[in-house]
């Protein structure tokens, strides 16, 4: 089972640090290409800005990674998508923190592995439609 972490990535506090992340995901969305990127492959600023987007405008980014959803199929797998853009989220803010610690050396590879194994755990929970191809 997934433990869903709580993350503040950039320290910042009050709607000052709120507008700035908000306005930093939508520079970060409107230049998302769709489908459904390779989390694993992506740098820390990328996976922050990510992690952001889906925060502030999940239904944005749903609809940018997941594609619509055709009105017959809204009841069944709206649900589904609304949890793995969460999911997402939730990944690349956790792999975020992995890349910081390993960064770090020695003394975080601990917190890093940590990490890692909560990417892992994720990963095994995300529905087929929400994975990318993994190398």
């Amino acid at each position: 089972m997934v433990e869903l972490i709580k993350v503040d990535l950039g320290g910042l506090e009050g709607t000052m640090g709120e507008a700035r992340d908000k306005d930093i995901a939508l520079r970060f969305i409107a230049g998302l290409k769709g489908g459904v990127p390779n989390l694993d492959e992506q740098d820390i600023e990328w996976l922050i800005e990510f992690s952001l987007a889906v925060q502030y405008f999940p239904s944005v980014m749903r609809a940018m990674l997941f594609g619509s959803v055709p009105r017959e199929n809204l009841l069944a797998v709206a649900p589904r998508c609304e949890v793995a853009i969460q999911l997402l989220g939730h990944y690349a803010a956790a792999k975020s923190l992995e890349l910081m610690c390993r960064r770090k050396g020695e003394d975080e590879v601990q917190f890093a592995e940590r990490y890692a194994k909560y990417c892992h755990d994720t990963w095994d929970v995300l529905p087929d439609f929400a994975r990318w191809r993994r190398t």
